[in-house]
């Protein structure tokens, strides 16, 4: 490829940045405003992990709106920001943006198609978004880049449970997850195997129908 035609491929890709960049934040953002208006910035977000102690000062919180400008900004910049892509799919997610999060995953896995964690977000969204075969595309990618990936398969298991209405689906899904990691709980603290075991008496008794 000359320089001329690297000059203009480069121009390209900015071009269809700014065209993603802008639609998220006039069309799908606006709503996004007056959600956070109205419930505030003190939601559940989509990675918490450790509580931090009660005694301790809480941290500042956010504005998303912010967070969602400067974000805007860098990808406008650098259209190959890949960590800037998967920052606004992360805010988009926790705000319930699910249209914009996925545009932005999506930009982020072209730069960097070997993120399993994004691609399991990318399912959550596509399975919010009322399509959950496509969020089984996206959580067998992650599986496929990381053949340990819990969250994954868990939440694979739950689409083919309660989206798709395939209890069998569902028992193999987390039947391969314990072949992988047999210590797994669920969200509520119950053991997988427990909720399995009670799967598979299900499964069972259709089948025997």
């Amino acid at each position: 490829m000359n320089k001329e035609e690297k000059t203009s491929s480069r121009q390209v890709k900015k071009t269809t940045a700014i065209a993603v960049a802008l639609v998220c934040l006039i069309v799908g953002f606006g709503t996004g405003i007056l959600y956070i208006k109205m419930t505030g910035s003190d939601r559940t977000v989509r990675k918490r992990t450790v509580q931090q102690p009660v005694s301790q000062t809480p941290p500042p919180r956010t504005n998303p709106l912010k967070q969602v400008l400067e974000l805007q900004k860098k990808v406008v910049d650098n259209p190959e920001d890949a960590a800037a892509w998967a920052g606004l799919g992360h805010i988009y997610f926790d705000t319930n943006e699910f249209e914009n999060a996925i545009q932005a995953y999506q930009k982020h896995l072209e730069l960097n198609p070997d993120n399993a964690d994004v691609w399991a977000d990318l399912g959550v969204m596509y399975r919010r978004m009322g399509k959950p075969e496509e969020a089984v595309k996206a959580f067998d990618k992650a599986m496929t880049i990381n053949p340990g990936h819990k969250q994954s398969r868990f939440n694979k298991g739950i689409v083919y449970l309660h989206d798709l209405k395939d209890p069998a689906g569902a028992l193999k899904a987390w039947e391969d997850l314990l072949k992988v990691n047999p210590a797994v709980k669920t969200p509520d603290g119950r053991s997988l195997k427990e909720l399995v075991e009670q799967l598979r008496k299900q499964v069972g008794s259709a089948n025997n129908q």
